[in-house]
Parts: C-alpha cells; sequence; structure tokens
C-alpha cells in the first residue's frame, strides 16, 4: 500500500473460497437499503447519501417493471474536496459496482439543477444493467448509439419520472442532447463510419444516439413515448433470451409496425455522411414531433455554442493546439501554453470580440468572429479579474482560417404540448 508518502505491504484477508470484489480504503460508510450497498467515504455530503438511497430504488423499480429483472450494483461515492471552490463530478460503470468520484469543495450545498445531475448520472448508469449485461452483452461501434445513447435516453425519460418532471421538460433534455450532437458530428463521414473507425468517439454516441433513439420510442407509442421506448428494450431482452446471440444493432430496437419512410429516414441519417440533422428531423416530423428554431439556449448549449467560437480562435493564435476547461463558471485557459501568441495562460476568459460570456448571444458571436475571419483579422479577448488582482490585458487574435457557420439549434415540441 503506497500513499501519503508512505510505503507498507500488509495482507488482505477474506472469508471468501474464491475473493472476488472490490478493495475500499480508509473507513468507509456502508448503507444498505433493501438490494442497493451503498459505499461512501465520510466526505460524502449527508444530503448526497441520502438521495441515493431514496432515488437508486426508484430508479431500479422503474427499470425492472418496465424491461425486467437486473441485478442492482454497488455504489462507491469518494469525495475529493480540490480544486477549492470547485464542483465536478465523474463516474462509470464497473462490473457489478457503479463508481461516483466528486470534486470540489462546493458540494455542501447545491441548486437544485446540479443536485438533479447526480439523478439523471444515476439513472444512465443503471440502465447499464438492462442494456450491457450478460442477456445483451456490450456491443461496440455503430450500436453504441444504442448502448449509450439509449442509456442517455433512459436517463431522460427515468429522471423525469422520478423528479415528476412533464412530458414537455423530457423533450427539452432530448433537444439538448441533440443541440450537443450538431457540434460533435463529423464533416466527411457518416455517423456509421466514425463509430467503426474511431474507438474512442467521445461524447457523440451519448448525444446523438439519445436524439435518435427518441425517433423510435415515439415511433412505438406516440401517446406515452417513455413507455413505448422501455418497452422496445423489454423485446429485445426476451428475444435474445429465447435466442442467445452476441451483441445487439441499434435497428433492432425499431418498432415492427415502423412507417417504411421513417425507417429509411433513419437509416439514412446514420449511414449518410452529413445527413443525420436533416433525416433525424424529418423522421421526427414525420412522426408528429414539431421541430422549431430555439432562440433561448440553456447554460449548457451556450456554453458548447461558445467553446466552439473559442476553440477556433485558440487553434488559430497557438499553431492547431487547443487547451482550455470550458467550465459554468467560464472559461479557463490551461497553462503553460508554449505555442500561443498571444493567449494568457490560466486565465479566465470573459468576453470574445466585446460580447460577454456570460450573457452574449452565441450565434451572434459566432457570425462576428467568422466575419472577422474571413476578412483575416484580429478578435479580441477580455480576461476577468480574480483573487484580487487585476484582470490580465486583453489578447488580439489574428484568425487566419474560416470559422464554420454553427448549426441553429432547435426547440423539440410534444405532439400534444
Amino acid at each position: 500500500m503506497i500513499g501519503y508518502g508512505h510505503a507498507q505491504r500488509t495482507s488482505l484477508v477474506t472469508d471468501m473460497a474464491q475473493p472476488e470484489g472490490y478493495v475500499a480504503f480508509g473507513q468507509p460508510r456502508v448503507l444498505r437499503h433493501g438490494a442497493l450497498m451503498l459505499v461512501s467515504d465520510r466526505g460524502t455530503p449527508t444530503w448526497i447519501r441520502d438521495r441515493i438511497a431514496a432515488q437508486v430504488p426508484a430508479l431500479v423499480d422503474l427499470y425492472t417493471r418496465s424491461i425486467g429483472p437486473a441485478s442492482v450494483p454497488m455504489l462507491f461515492v469518494f469525495s475529493r474536496p480540490t480544486p477549492r471552490g470547485a464542483r465536478d463530478y465523474k463516474g462509470d460503470h464497473l462490473p457489478a459496482a457503479i463508481a461516483l468520484g466528486l470534486y470540489g469543495d462546493a458540494w455542501g450545498q447545491v441548486d437544485r439543477a446540479t443536485a438533479d445531475q447526480l439523478t439523471g448520472f444515476l439513472a444512465h448508469e443503471l440502465f447499464h444493467s438492462s442494456d450491457s449485461d450478460a442477456t445483451l452483452g456490450s456491443p461496440e461501434g455503430e450500436a453504441l448509439l444504442a448502448k449509450e445513447g439509449g442509456a442517455e435516453l433512459a436517463r431522460i425519460f427515468a429522471t423525469a419520472q422520478v423528479l415528476g418532471q412533464s412530458r414537455q421538460e423530457a423533450w427539452t433534455a432530448v433537444a439538448r442532447s441533440y443541440n450537443a450532437c450538431l457540434l460533435e458530428l463529423p464533416h466527411d463521414a457518416g455517423i456509421a463510419a466514425t463509430l467503426a473507425d474511431h474507438p474512442q468517439p467521445g461524447q457523440m454516441p451519448y448525444d446523438c444516439g439519445a436524439a435518435l433513439m427518441s425517433a423510435l420510442a415515439l415511433a412505438a407509442d406516440p401517446a406515452d413515448p417513455a413507455s413505448g421506448y422501455f418497452r422496445l428494450w423489454r423485446q429485445l431482452r426476451e428475444s435474445h433470451a429465447r435466442h442467445p446471440q452476441a451483441g445487439y444493432r441499434w435497428q433492432d430496437l425499431m418498432p415492427s409496425d415502423i412507417a417504411p419512410s421513417v425507417r429509411q429516414s433513419l437509416d439514412r441519417a446514420v449511414a449518410a455522411p452529413g445527413a443525420f440533422a436533416a433525416k433525424l428531423v424529418e423522421a421526427w416530423m414525420a412522426l408528429g414531433l414539431r421541430v422549431q428554431p430555439e432562440s433561448v439556449l440553456d447554460a449548457d448549449t451556450r456554453r458548447a455554442y461558445l467553446g466552439q467560437v473559442m476553440f477556433h480562435l485558440m487553434a488559430s493564435d497557438c499553431g492547431g493546439m487547443v487547451s482550455f476547461g470550458n467550465n459554468p463558471d467560464g472559461m479557463r485557459l490551461d497553462k503553460p501554453l508554449p505555442r500561443c501568441r498571444t493567449l494568457r495562460p490560466g486565465a479566465r476568459v470573459a468576453a470574445i470580440g466585446g460580447q460577454s460570456l456570460a450573457t452574449g448571444d452565441p450565434l451572434a458571436l459566432a457570425a462576428q468572429v467568422a466575419a472577422a475571419c474571413r476578412a483575416a483579422g484580429e478578435v479580441t479577448i477580455d480576461y476577468a479579474a480574480e483573487d484580487g488582482q487585476p484582470a490580465p490585458s486583453p489578447s488580439h487574435v489574428r484568425c487566419n482560417s474560416p470559422l464554420s457557420p454553427l448549426p441553429a439549434p432547435v426547440h423539440l415540441a410534444a405532439p400534444d404540448a
């Protein structure tokens, strides 16, 4: 055991003939709630343990009633109180367990939206007990649209039910996934080819997959897409139980009575280069979903669109290198930045081209920067004052390559909304 400046050898003794499981170091708190075992370190805020203990059984009950029995994984929650003043989390689904790491010391009190994000994380990871277990396998490639995108849509539907959200709130969440997907789409290849060629495709199969799966949910049950969606997974699991096979395709979840034109639109959305947005919207509208331009962006979508602008400017200033954190409190440039000509290492960006990142219109800013780039002009980057120190002097970044137009975000309105 090595850590905190010490190294020693110790024996691990168990009473099992064939030890199998995880080792938790320190003095964890262990909470049992029915089939749930929650293991957390003592730095985990009480409200988080209580929330997990209340919501995991509710989520598991929803999934088992809707899809069929599944094992309940252990939950490991650990906290690291650095960096100070920050709040972030990361987690993953492990064999028979879910790990959730809390970073920063600002978890004592949070707003409702942040607390609801933890519910969404649990809903996503718990769904993997149904879409990635021994019955279905854990496919990769194009099937990630169903495995990870499917877990994202399950997150949206399950979170809406557990938190008492409306049907329209669920479709608003689907729109957020779709709008994020628009920024992640490959420029010169179809989604299927991209997922086949790139073993680490990032967030794209999550966001684009959730949007794609929502069309299947709507086709399965226009009156109750969530119930229809979970029913598709139940049918897939029952089919694999009767006729075992390795893995599955996202097309295996298509309702048997889906309209041929909708099936064709969805197939082309995934297979044809540059076709995803247009063909998915075509399928949505054929299924009765109203697709409208979105004029007011939520915080996450704003941050993603502003990040595209900063990404382009930083690549221009830093010889193609991009290194910054796009955080809720602003864009933080990494340090050092040895290849950058004018950008300030470690500074937090407050404005681009005179437009505040907190209040400016991301689409208008993108158009403004695109015009400057077409003329090989300069774009001013202003920084924030922090820790009682004055703001660093502005950077004047010369943009020497065109900025591609940003896609127009959409609002989705349920057929009866």
